[in-house]
């Protein structure tokens, strides 16, 4: 169908015409449940749990690796002022 008829099979519904939508499928003509141009769903994507944060995965550090920040911080400051 096209989009033109469409058009033209919704303006007869909402003037009172009844249409039943039927396909020939295995030799057979069959009822459709749902006409040809109904509207498409899109799929949705589940929404993520509120409980369901990601979580961060902690990471390995040396001990004493904030000291040896800050001290490299101040030499390199030093090493800036001369």
């Amino acid at each position: 169908m096209g989009e033109e008829d469409r058009k033209a099979v919704l303006s007869l519904q909402k003037q009172g015409i009844r249409f039943t939508f039927m396909d020939f499928r295995k030799g057979a003509w069959t009822e459709l449940s749902k006409p040809l141009f109904a509207t498409k769903q899109t799929k949705r994507k589940p929404a993520p749990a509120s409980d369901a944060m990601p979580v961060k995965k902690p990471k390995k550090v040396k001990p004493g690796y904030k000291k040896k920040a800050m001290a490299d911080q101040t030499t390199s400051r030093r090493r800036k002022r001369k």
